[in-house]
């Protein structure tokens, strides 16, 4: 209850937009022997969570609430990689979840969860989807390799800037992606 009535005043510094404009969400993540906890935030523009209930729009449903539970995700990783249970292995895993107007890149440390960062491009950046003509079947978004090399760039430098202060003590590092899309030929 501590930590939720100072979120948004102690996380504004550190945000790129107002907090009131993003929906804000926490958990203890550690908390060692002398009783001191390590806080994991978590934060999401609105404009972008409006895209997470897009599906549940469209199949005219409307939950209550939309999890999207990195925490889990990380776990889950952790827990069927064959050298997560070797405690001699540093290892340094990127998650890359691509939407179509963000993608996110959750990366987990050692098993843990340690930091998820959203990047304002998606599929809407490097796909483009025509009209079908009257009585034409509708095409699958086609990929504009150049958009598609940039974007693949962009993802990767912001993977790489992160995953530095990770390097120096990690013996491996793997990407993982969350989904193929159906319909796009990705080169």
């Amino acid at each position: 209850d501590q930590v939720e009535l100072v979120l948004n005043e102690e996380i504004e510094p550190y945000l790129p937009f107002n907090p009131f404009d993003a929906h804000i969400g926490f958990i203890i993540n550690d908390t060692n022997a002398e009783g001191i906890s390590t806080i994991l935030t978590a934060t999401i523009k609105k404009n972008s969570a409006e895209e997470l209930y897009a599906p549940f729009v469209a199949a005219n449903f409307a939950p209550d609430e939309v999890t999207t539970d990195t925490q889990s995700l990380a776990e889950l990783i952790t827990k069927t990689h064959p050298l997560a249970q070797e405690a001699s292995t540093a290892f340094l895993r990127i998650v890359i979840d691509i939407h179509a107007t963000f993608t996110q890149l959750i990366f987990i440390y050692n098993g843990k969860l340690r930091t998820a960062k959203n990047i304002p491009l998606g599929t809407s950046f490097f796909s483009t989807t025509t009209e079908p003509k009257e009585g034409e079947q509708a095409q699958a978004p086609s990929i504009d390799v150049t958009k598609y090399t940039e974007f693949l760039n962009k993802v990767l430098f912001t993977c790489d800037a992160i995953a530095l202060k990770y390097s120096q003590n990690t013996t491996e590092q793997s990407l993982f992606f969350m989904q193929k899309y159906a319909g796009i030929d990705v080169p």
